[in-house]
């Protein structure tokens, strides 16, 4: 029987492992994936992901980075694990002794590895981007054994308050499987609230730090007002986040929905959202309107479900920074990417109808409260309606934006906006 390609670079691996070539491994990782190498500088492994703060740990120059890609990070788990244990679920709720026996060897054989790594990189800390991702464990374990300090930056510390419990319950849960974390550092208050009684750590190893990715932005925010660029931008911008149909069995108030179905809280608001905004792109043919999304992935299914105008541009890797640069107001919901543009002044329109005023399921989108930081409207005639009119004539629509109800959000979500989180990330590490 023919063996597949994985197959064979698994037999490959393998033997080359019982010949004890760990060493070699350790010094292809390394030179595959060393960023700054500073001979005095202590050493990082990072753990990327998606939208995660992580390329910005790159920017700190007290320490010298490996940086690991997705990818590398699956090809490397895969040479050990069946695919069944490789989700961020399974791995921890599907448990029999053939996949104990692969986490072992998985785990024996990284140690023998990483301990050559900690040497030829001045390992200190190992830096992932949640408590649970399958594909880190084994290092994080390995690393425990060799004094390697695992630190969690949680990308996914932003929720609202309808999803609160069931995290809680759910990292209480990983608390007897997870033992190898030394420190967690949260965006701000509701991410400290998800991870407070979680025994995961000790209360006094939680941090609030803020989001990386918000430096970059304070920065370029305040080069462009110190230009006196402010809000000059012309952009319609739509914060796009896709949302599928809701499931089978669908239940907002379960614990299985609550932890791991977060991106289904709105399909009908936003086919309605995607529908005015195409109708608002026609009103105005000589108008740029900008539909951000987060993946080139997510713009070609927006762009294959629905037929655009010319003037609807797709940009999924546009920065933060750029969008306020060029836009002259924000619409969207359930994102939290415009947490980070709350910040500014610019205006944001939030629609609140369908999902977003149902009693189950209102609760478990983040702004999505009447507030005087942003424009909230309960119809999409009636957004529709406010969008034209201010488009036409901006003096027509009173605009939303207390910078002290925006403080507040950002308080309770990403803690400070202030250009130090950088700053406090060291503080915490040194």
């Amino acid at each position: 029987m023919k063996m597949s390609k994985l197959a064979v670079l698994k037999l490959i691996f393998k033997i080359t492992l019982k010949l004890k070539l760990h060493i070699f491994y350790a010094y292809v990782i390394y030179f595959y994936t060393r960023r700054k190498s500073k001979s005095d500088n202590e050493g990082v492994l990072i753990f990327d992901r998606v939208n995660s703060d992580l390329p910005y740990l790159m920017n700190l120059n007290k320490f010298n980075y490996l940086f690991f890609e997705s990818k590398l990070q699956y090809r490397i788990a895969s040479l050990f694990l069946d695919k069944e244990i490789m989700s961020q679920k399974n791995y921890f709720s599907i448990q029999n002794k053939d996949y104990e026996n692969q986490k072992a060897d998985f785990r024996n054989e990284i140690f023998k590895i990483l301990k050559h790594l900690k040497r030829i990189g001045k390992i200190k800390y190992i830096i992932v981007a949640n408590c649970n991702y399958y594909e880190h464990q084994e290092w994080a374990n390995a690393g425990k054994d060799l004094g390697i300090e695992l630190i969690v930056y949680s990308k996914e510390s932003v929720l609202p308050e309808g999803r609160l419990n069931a995290f809680k319950k759910h990292f209480n849960n990983l608390s007897g499987e997870i033992k190898n974390i030394d420190k967690i550092l949260v965006y701000g208050e509701s991410g400290y609230n998800q991870f407070i009684d979680s025994q995961l750590v000790d209360k006094e190893n939680i941090f609030k730090v803020g989001s990386l990715k918000t430096d970059y932005l304070y920065e370029k925010i305040k080069k462009l007002n110190d230009k006196g660029i402010q809000n000059k931008g012309k952009d319609i911008t739509f914060f796009a986040f896709p949302c599928g149909p809701f499931p089978d069995k669908f239940d907002a108030n379960s614990f299985y929905s609550q932890v791991w179905q977060g991106g289904y809280w709105a399909p009908n608001l936003w086919n309605d959202c995607l529908d005015l905004f195409i109708k608002l792109a026609n009103y105005f043919p000589d108008l740029n309107f900008v539909i951000k999304t987060k993946s080139s992935d997510s713009s070609k299914m927006i762009a294959k479900q629905k037929n655009v105008n010319k003037n609807i541009i797709f940009s999924h890797d546009k920065e933060t920074w750029e969008i306020y640069r060029d836009s002259r107001l924000i619409f969207g919901f359930n994102s939290t990417v415009l947490l980070e543009m709350i910040t500014t002044d610019i205006p944001f329109f939030i629609p609140k109808w369908h999902e977003a005023e149902n009693e189950e399921l209102a609760d478990k989108m983040i702004l999505n409260n009447q507030s005087e930081a942003y424009n909230t409207y309960y119809s999409k005639d009636e957004m529709l309606d406010a969008l034209k009119s201010y488009i036409s004539d901006e003096n027509s629509v009173k605009i939303k934006n207390s910078q002290d109800a925006r403080r507040k959000i950002i308080e309770d979500h990403l803690y400070k906006i202030d250009g130090k989180v950088g700053k406090r990330i060291l503080e915490i590490l040194n």
